[in-house]
């Protein structure tokens, strides 16, 4: 992680230079803070050490060298003389010293390959957080997928039988997607799809989840829930799709759904994947006893 790559490179730098103390600050919006250090702990430093200098290395190329000379109300009481060097574009490694020959070429040359190793440290880990991030998320609609599914469900459920409670799926269909295909062309069967993933996620709660399970077919899953919880969340959700503004791509025509659920509990006699495909059957039905209502 990030936090793991931070804490290193303090630690590092302490090390190496066998300085007072040193400490990486990241930018949080208009301020600076902590978020590792080394040595610090052994010094009677405020909440804010060295805040000033940080939020000057931040907007700088190069490393920005101080000495007790530079001191101001923020200044580091550990050492006499400090090196801030910018990681990335919000985060800045600083490192202490106290004693006021140091920071000479070679201990700069040191700072400099620590600070290169660390941010191409950081960037490996970003790139690896983009790809997680691409492989469970449906590019379109930006929710989850279902490769999302197979890795959350396990999860799922050691957590349901350690607390023995219940799981319960709600399959989502979206009526006559393929009329909408056909007669408004793709692009707006993905707008579509893309209003009711929205109308879907604000329906829940911030523990539950709703994916894209294929097709114009969404998966909620509910957890931690009482029994009437499911049928809540589905009036809220018929609720919200009424209340929709109509899609001018589709002929400002209303967008519904079907839905069907059903609850997976440690002691059935059901599996999850025969859970799934209850609510499945239950949502098609449903489909089409609406579908021949309005025929």
């Amino acid at each position: 992680s990030a936090g793991e790559i931070y804490r290193v490179c303090a630690e590092a730098g302490q090390t190496i230079l066998n300085g007072a103390c040193s400490c990486i600050f990241l930018a949080d919006g208009e301020t600076m803070k902590i978020v590792s250090s080394s040595g610090k702990d052994d010094h009677s430093c405020g909440s804010e050490c060295s805040l000033d200098m940080a939020a000057v290395a931040l907007n700088s190329s190069g490393p920005c060298y101080f000495r007790s000379r530079d001191r101001s109300d923020g200044f580091c009481p550990a050492g006499s003389s400090g090196v801030c060097f910018r990681l990335g574009s919000k985060a800045v490694f600083q490192v202490m010293s106290s004693g006021s020959g140091v920071f000479g070429s070679i201990d700069t040359r040191i700072l400099e390959l620590l600070r290169g190793y660390t941010e191409q440290a950081l960037k490996r880990i970003a790139l690896q957080h983009q790809f997680i991030n691409q492989a469970l998320h449906d590019p379109l609609t930006g929710i989850y997928n279902r490769n999302y599914f197979n890795r959350l469900i396990e999860l799922e459920e050691h957590r349901a039988r350690r607390l023995d409670s219940a799981i319960s799926f709600v399959m989502v269909d979206i009526d006559s997607f393929k009329k909408i295909n056909d007669t408004f062309g793709h692009q707006a069967g993905d707008r579509v799809l893309q209003e009711v993933a929205r109308v879907l996620e604000n329906a829940l709660r911030k523990t539950d989840t709703v994916l894209r399970y294929g097709g114009d077919e969404f998966l909620i899953i509910l957890t931690r829930m009482t029994t009437d919880y499911t049928h809540i969340v589905e009036s809220r959700i018929t609720s919200a799709m009424k209340a929709m503004e109509p899609l001018h791509e589709i002929g400002s025509r209303k967008v519904s759904v079907s839905m069907g659920h059903a609850w997976w509990t440690p002691d059935t006699e059901l599996t999850i994947d025969e859970a799934l495909n209850a609510a499945d059957m239950i949502m098609l039905e449903n489909k089409r006893k609406k579908s021949s209502r309005t025929e």
